[in-house]
């Protein structure tokens, strides 16, 4: 689980979460992305409150983010919600940073499969 942030007044904020693929490859929403914005990911984070000390922050170029050509911003039922980002640099992988382990192209799983998804939001409401 990464954290997306946008640099805003000087100072980056979470706005999205996205899940490392690859060293370098990081796949998050495509609601998530504007043109406009500057962002950073942040890995091995923990409680986005305080630094813990392992976080990796890692910038990326505006032209590395992919947006999937058939999104529709004003149209989200209509699917394409996928955008991928290539970090300036590698993850420094570690007992706390780690690429998600996916299923082999085309793989199609079984209805009941166990599957393990992560996120920022709240435990309880």
């Amino acid at each position: 689980q990464i954290s997306l942030q946008y640099e805003r007044d000087g100072s980056f904020r979470h706005t999205c979460g996205g899940t490392l693929i690859a060293a370098n490859w990081v796949m998050t929403a495509a609601h998530c992305i504007s043109k406009s914005r500057t962002y950073q990911v942040v890995l091995g984070e923990y409680d986005m409150s305080t630094r813990e000390g392992p976080e990796q922050r890692i910038p990326v170029n505006s032209e590395d983010i992919f947006v999937h050509p058939k999104w529709l911003s004003f149209c989200a039922a209509c699917g394409n919600d996928i955008a991928l980002m290539k970090l300036q640099r590698p993850a420094a992988l570690s007992a706390e940073v780690q690429v998600a382990r996916l299923p082999p192209a085309g793989t199609v799983l079984p209805n009941g499969h166990p599957c393990v998804l992560s996120g920022w939001g709240l435990l309880t409401s």
